[in-house]
């Protein structure tokens, strides 16, 4: 599904990950390292939003910056909020999209949050607009999915239920998770780990 070939990645031409030549299919890929060692620009490369300074990312064999192809989405560890309400920040996704917004209220009761939609987004927890920005990304059902520590803010019911649904909704699919909590390698089918600048 994705293929990196001799990727490295960086800013202003200074690498952080060097080298990289690694294939990531469908299932649940855990991606560990410590804070700063390249987890988060991973993702960014990986989703189309940072070049690499060498190398090809494909995403089903065509290059995500060379060519049309459709780029994961990816959800961020700062959760990014819209001045408008709960509803319309997890329905976003889908109307950019033209689709059906019934999915939005489906992923929202799924999590419990059926009775806050009408609520401001922005007057909530830092938990709760985690929740939201992540619920957005899965409304729209991406085959492939990239989530940038997705448990931080989140109390530990929520990451519970995130866990659950993750492990029973993307076996098929391809999900990428980038973070330092232990708890999420119960679901990982594989689990990569970034030691100096190099993924083992």
């Amino acid at each position: 599904m994705i293929r990196l070939v001799r990727v490295s990645l960086g800013y202003n031409g200074r690498p952080i990950l060097r080298e990289i030549d690694l294939e990531i299919g469908r299932g649940i890929t855990l991606v560990m390292g410590e804070n700063g060692s390249g987890k988060t620009t991973l993702c960014k490369a990986l989703s189309g939003l940072l070049p690499p300074l060498s190398g090809r990312i494909l995403v089903r064999g065509r290059d995500i910056y060379r060519e049309d192809v459709e780029k994961p989405v990816y959800i961020h560890d700062k959760p990014v909020i819209l001045r408008r309400s709960v509803y319309e920040n997890i329905a976003y996704g889908l109307r950019i999209r033209g689709e059906s917004l019934e999915r939005a209220v489906e992923i929202a009761r799924i999590f419990g949050l059926e009775d806050i939609l009408e609520e401001p987004a922005e007057n909530l927890s830092a938990g709760y607009q985690k929740l939201v920005s992540i619920l957005r990304g899965l409304a729209v059902e991406p085959e492939i999915l990239v989530l940038d520590e997705p448990l931080n803010h989140l109390d530990r019911r929520y990451r519970e239920k995130l866990l659950n649904h993750l492990r029973e909704n993307y076996r098929e699919k391809t999900l990428i998770i980038a973070s330092h909590r232990e708890e999420i390698r119960r679901i990982a089918d594989t689990t990569l780990e970034i030691i100096d600048g190099k993924i083992k």
